[in-house]
């Protein structure tokens, strides 16, 4: 059974922060008790602001761990650090790594 770890980052200002977060090896020991203590990150939402504001998902195939953007126009292919240089991201999915 898969482990998941959902991390909602609440931007309350009107510019919202830099958050940085790893892709991989999320060690939770010094948070909390859980069953696996390193996790894998397979998906982003952020927030592109400007004139008109919108959403854009990050989403890591698991079956080759490419990784995709989706946006409203289209979805394609994009490299794990234009996935960690998000600047605003909101939402981020993480997975148990076995270990």
């Amino acid at each position: 059974m898969a482990s998941h770890l959902i991390l909602s980052i609440s931007h309350r200002k009107e510019k919202s922060p830099n958050v940085t977060f790893p892709s991989s090896h999320f060690m939770l020991d010094d948070i909390l008790r859980c069953d696996s203590s390193s996790y894998e990150l397979f998906g982003v939402v952020s927030l592109q602001n400007g004139n008109s504001p919108q959403y854009k998902a990050f989403c890591r195939n698991l079956l080759n761990s490419m990784w995709y953007l989706c946006s409203n126009e289209k979805v394609r292919v994009v490299n794990i650090q234009s996935v960690l240089d998000q600047p605003s991201a909101h939402i981020l999915f993480y997975s148990a790594e076995i270990i």
